[in-house]
C-alpha cells in the first residue's frame, strides 16, 4: 500500500479529521521529494535532520533545557538521550531495571522523568489474537528527578493507579503529569515530593473506543495543556493566581488524536500525527507544518521560537531528530 493511501486510510478512519467548526487542514506548501537510495524515509523539503540517535528503539518524549540541549526518552530502552546544541548525542541516563520510560520534563537546573517498573503493554491475548488493550492501572511509576549532571537528585513512587504519561515542568519546581489511565491531571513537587490532584473529569479518560485516557501534556502562559486521546482532541486549562485549574478545559483542537505536542509563545499547538506535522492556531485553525514525516510520538517548539523539532519513531534505521522552522 501507497504511503498516500496509508495516509487515506488515516483520514477514513477518522484518526485526522477535524471536527465540525474547525476549518480543515491546509496542505503544506513544500512538495514530496522522491526517494532517495538509502535515506531513511522521503520527508517534507522543509524537515532537516538535525541529529542521529544511537539507536533504532522506539521513542517517547522530548525537552528543552535552558541551553537549548534536548533530551529524548527511548521508551523501552529505558534510557534518556541528551542531544547538545552542536548536534551530538550521548546518553545521559538509563534506568535498566525498569519495564518503560516516558514522559520527560526540563525542569530549572535538573531533568525529571517518568518510569514504569511494570508494564502498561498489554499482555497476549488468550484469543491467540493480538495483544489485550494497554492498561495504565498498576504500572509502579516512579518520578525521577536528575541534576544537569546527570546525578540522581529525586525517586518519587507514585500510588498505585496512577499512570503517568505526558510530563511537563511548570514552573516554581512543579511538574505536571498526565494519567492515561484516568482523565487527571497530577502536580508533582520536585522540593517536597508531593503529588496532588491538579484536575479531574471522567469525560476524558479512557472508554470503550481508546484504552488511553490523558496522554501529553504542556505548560504556557499560565495554561496547561492536554492530548485527550479518548476524546481525539486537545484541550487547555487556565491556570488561576493561586496555581489550581480554572474554569473548564477549552478545546484547541479537536478530531486529530495527538499524543505529545508543543506549544509556541502565541499559543500555536504544533504535534505530529500519522505521518504530518500540524499546527493548531488559536483562533482554531488546523494547518499542516510539514507532510510526510517519518512519524513522531512527540514535538518540541524550541525556546527561542524558531525551530519545532521531534524524534522520528518506527522502521530499522536508528531514530533522528527532525525539524522545520517556524514561519
Amino acid at each position: 500500500m501507497s504511503r498516500r493511501l496509508m495516509q487515506l486510510g488515516l483520514l477514513l478512519t477518522g484518526i485526522i479529521i477535524p471536527a465540525a467548526g474547525f476549518s480543515q487542514p491546509v496542505p503544506s506548501p513544500f512538495p514530496v521529494p522522491a526517494p532517495v537510495a538509502g535515506a531513511p524515509f522521503p520527508e517534507s523539503a522543509n524537515a532537516k535532520t538535525y541529529a542521529t540517535l544511537p539507536s533504532a528503539a522506539a521513542t517517547e518524549n522530548i525537552c528543552e533545557q535552558a541551553d537549548g540541549s534536548i533530551f529524548v526518552t527511548l521508551i523501552d530502552e529505558k534510557k534518556l538521550l541528551k542531544v547538545a546544541t552542536d548536534g551530538k548525542v550521548g546518553e545521559f541516563a538509563s534506568v535498566p531495571t525498569a519495564a518503560n520510560m516516558l514522559g520527560v520534563g526540563c525542569g530549572e537546573n535538573e531533568v525529571a522523568l517518568v518510569v514504569f517498573n511494570k508494564t502498561f503493554r498489554g499482555a497476549p491475548n488468550p484469543s491467540g489474537q493480538g495483544n489485550l488493550p494497554a492498561n495504565f492501572s498498576d504500572n509502579d511509576a516512579h518520578v525521577m528527578i536528575y541534576d544537569l549532571d546527570g546525578k540522581l537528585k529525586a525517586d518519587i513512587p507514585t500510588e498505585k493507579g496512577m499512570g503517568f504519561n505526558g510530563f511537563a515542568y511548570g514552573g516554581q519546581g512543579m511538574y505536571y503529569a498526565g494519567d492515561s489511565g484516568s482523565g487527571t491531571i497530577y502536580r508533582v513537587d520536585g522540593a517536597t515530593k508531593k503529588i496532588e490532584v491538579w484536575f479531574r473529569d471522567a469525560k476524558y479518560g479512557p472508554n470503550a473506543g481508546n484504552a488511553i485516557g490523558i496522554n501529553g501534556v504542556r505548560v504556557k502562559n499560565n495554561w496547561v495543556y492536554f492530548a485527550g486521546a479518548s476524546q481525539n482532541g486537545i484541550y487547555k486549562i487556565q491556570m488561576g493566581a493561586d496555581g489550581k485549574a480554572q474554569g473548564a478545559p477549552q478545546i484547541v483542537e479537536q478530531g486529530i488524536r495527538a499524543d505529545d505536542f508543543d506549544v509556541g509563545n502565541d499559543g500555536s499547538v504544533y504535534f505530529p500525527a500519522g505521518t504530518i506535522l500540524f499546527r493548531a492556531l488559536p483562533t482554531g485553525q488546523v494547518t499542516v507544518m510539514a507532510d510526510p514525516i517519518q512519524g513522531a510520538p512527540s514535538a518540541v517548539v524550541t525556546r527561542d521560537g524558531k525551530w519545532v523539532v521531534w524524534p522520528t519513531r518506527g522502521g530499522t534505521a536508528p531514530q533522528r531528530l527532525v525539524r522545520v522552522p517556524i514561519p
